[in-house]
């Protein structure tokens, strides 16, 4: 008996919806692409997804605390706008979401990235490795932020310093201050005198501080562009929904570091205040530096 022209249509319905659910898991199943270019992620976005993490995690300890630099930016305690809303789109990636509203203690914050002479000081007295990049480590003008390192490498400077590396939402509250803004100068795109991006067609980052109009609220310098930064965190792409109203620290755990802030060879969309990266903490770039704080008002 041959079948009903409704059962050929329910069958032919069904292998279609199978045809398109084994299509969209093929094309989910290798997890975020690498990508190049002016848009590229500050050392690329790795092709593997960031291992889950178990809990929240603490705000590293400072060891061997000693004053903050003169010059070092004081950012009060208080709340600040986390994240990238949803709307209007494009604004941010899905782990950039949802747009919270967080509070931080006080701390104070490094003006400038380190410097390649401020490392090499730390590298002289024990307290650092040399600087290595896996291709070739370019040589560095004392004031250039120091780049090649490692994520223990700068977690070591900034022990050496007296302080320790921001946690991912101290990075953004210096980067952005308390009222959301996309860049830290507002919300207008960049121009290369607020930002050195590669828009600016530059192969090295810039002397520190060369880009005062791009200073954040908090007047810190070199918040988006020219070298991309290690923070303190494990990195997560569901952090932000479950991250603690007070100073979230990250997860207690992962196998990637946050990386903040874009470079000179990346787009301005990367230089977004909220924008976030990763990259396993064994990684060195010639585009990759960062920077220090210290407690306090």
């Amino acid at each position: 008996m041959m079948p009903k022209r409704s059962d050929w249509l329910i069958a032919f319905l069904a292998a279609a919806l199978s045809v398109a659910v084994l299509a969209l898991l093929g094309r989910d199943s290798g997890g975020p692409k690498t990508r190049t270019g002016a848009g590229a992620a500050p050392a690329g976005t790795l092709a593997a997804e960031p291992a889950a993490s178990d809990g929240e995690g603490s705000i590293p300890p400072v060891a061997n605390p000693k004053p903050a630099p003169a010059d070092a930016a004081a950012v009060p305690a208080g709340p600040f706008w986390r994240g990238h809303p949803h709307e209007p789109r494009p604004f941010g990636n899905p782990d950039t979401h949802p747009m919270r509203e967080l509070a931080v203690s006080a701390f104070r914050i490094a003006r400038h990235e380190t410097t390649a002479a401020e490392y090499e000081a730390c590298v002289a007295a024990g307290a650092c490795p040399a600087r290595s990049c896996p291709d070739a480590t370019p040589a560095l003008r004392p004031r250039q932020p120091v780049t090649c390192v490692t994520w223990d490498a700068a977690a070591a400077y900034c022990a050496w310093a007296g302080g320790r590396l921001p946690t991912e939402a101290e990075w953004e509250k210096a980067a952005r201050g308390t009222d959301g803004r996309r860049y830290p100068w507002g919300h207008s795109e960049p121009d290369c005198g607020q930002a050195l991006t590669a828009a600016c067609g530059a192969n090295e980052p810039a002397d520190v501080g060369t880009h005062p109009a791009g200073a954040s609220p908090f007047g810190v310098q070199d918040m988006a562009g020219n070298a991309a930064e290690w923070t303190a965190d494990w990195y997560a792409p569901s952090y932000y929904a479950a991250a603690p109203a007070t100073d979230p620290a990250g997860p207690a755990s992962g196998d990637r570091r946050v990386v903040r802030g874009g470079s000179f060879a990346t787009g301005s969309r990367l230089s977004m205040t909220g924008y976030r990266s990763f990259l396993a903490p064994t990684q060195a770039l010639p585009d990759l530096g960062f920077r220090c704080v210290w407690p306090g008002p």
